[in-house]
């Protein structure tokens, strides 16, 4: 797969790359994708662990628009190609890329 990087993105997933950057660590709830691309999410959490030095400020690679984008992004990208309208219910991030997405599934009858 093509290797991107976040200024060659359109602006709403580019806007979700750099909030998961500037969380570094952490997790958004209740994203919504619709027709392939990110449009709204309920919050945004960021983990901070206390202590001295131990500063979660933003990812390394929020600094840089043209820096590539981490392997796990073309995972989220291809997910929201094959289904452009999902909920993610969480999407957990760590070092400023996706680390495991909690995708809402519809429900159907078990009992057949």
């Amino acid at each position: 797969m093509k290797t991107l990087c976040k200024n060659s993105l359109p602006a709403a997933w580019r806007t979700l790359v750099t909030l998961c950057e500037g969380l570094n660590f952490g997790y958004i709830e209740g994203l919504e994708i619709r027709s392939g691309a990110p449009e709204s999410y309920a919050a945004a959490v960021k983990t901070v662990m206390p202590g001295p030095n131990k500063d979660n400020g933003p990812s390394a690679f929020a600094s840089d628009p043209s820096a590539p984008l981490r392997p796990q992004w073309n995972d989220v990208f291809a997910l929201a190609a094959r289904t452009p309208d999902v909920r993610v219910r969480r999407l957990e991030v760590a070092h400023g890329i996706p680390l495991k997405l909690h995708i809402d599934i519809p429900g159907g009858n078990l009992h057949g």
